[in-house]
């Protein structure tokens, strides 16, 4: 009860643009092993870690519609949950409680936009009860993918290796993950978080291979234009030719771009 009135405090303080939702697996993020992953990628998203460990479904609805959503709108939610629902509930039962989150998140905040989580496999091998039933939620709950405000995303293969199989140096005890599954993880979902959010990929121009280097609007006209040297178009010329020269008196947007590289 006291990690749910921590959550509440937080939520009420507002500043909230990236929710993680969960059990144990989630907690962890606030973890030793997690956290350069967390800081990397999610920490300057105005992330807050709302998993509790030992949480079933029931327990992460109860928690969102008593408190843990006021004060905050946030831009998206993350939600994974339902492997300690396995040992009790059917297959069907922890899809219609997953649903019921996905739910009330849309009833308590109509903008907020929810990554639907692949419940995550467990166990060392493929083909048991367990990882059959996790198929069959995974399964059911993809249907929520509307689009919109709904994506589902499986990462689950991404932690297996052949044929299905789990190494404890992803999840040390076949269930929780290591400091290497939280990267995985993190690595996984960042850019479908970024882009879910409306965060744009940042663009370096790279003029080099023009021959030249933009210095900055302070270069005179007159540096500009030495700087602005066709390249050698002799047959042991390294640079391409086919690129045209651009016109120092062109203003900066029309003037043609060499390339770029996404950061």
């Amino acid at each position: 009860m006291k990690r749910h009135e921590g959550f509440v405090a937080i939520a009420k303080k507002g500043d909230v643009d990236l929710l993680f939702l969960g059990d144990s697996i989630t907690d962890a993020w606030r973890g030793g092993a997690a956290k350069p992953t967390w800081e990397k990628h999610f920490a300057p998203l105005k992330a807050a870690n709302f998993g509790i460990g030992g949480d079933r479904t029931e327990h992460v609805l109860w928690r969102i519609s008593n408190g843990e959503l006021e004060g905050i709108k946030p831009k998206l939610a993350v939600l994974m949950i339902g492997t300690n629902n396995t040992g009790s509930n059917s297959a069907e039962q922890i899809a219609e409680g997953i649903k019921a989150i996905v739910a009330k998140l849309g009833d308590s905040s109509p903008q907020t936009k929810v990554l639907l989580l692949g419940v995550f496999p467990r166990g060392p091998k493929a083909g048991t009860p367990v990882r059959e039933k996790i198929a069959t939620i995974n399964k059911e709950i993809a249907k929520l993918d509307d689009g919109k405000r709904v994506k589902y995303l499986d990462i689950g293969s991404k932690f297996t290796k052949e044929e299905g199989a789990l190494t404890k140096d992803i999840m040390p005890d076949f269930l929780h993950l290591s400091a290497r599954g939280y990267e995985i993880w993190g690595e996984a979902i960042a850019p479908t978080v970024r882009e879910m959010m409306g965060k744009r990929t940042s663009t370096i121009r790279i003029v080099a291979a023009c021959g030249f280097a933009r210095a900055g609007s302070s270069l005179s006209r007159k540096r500009q234009s030495r700087a602005l040297t066709p390249p050698d178009t002799s047959p042991t010329s390294s640079h391409p030719p086919s690129r045209p020269t651009p016109d120092p008196r062109a203003p900066s947007w029309s003037r043609p771009q060499c390339g770029a590289v996404s950061r």
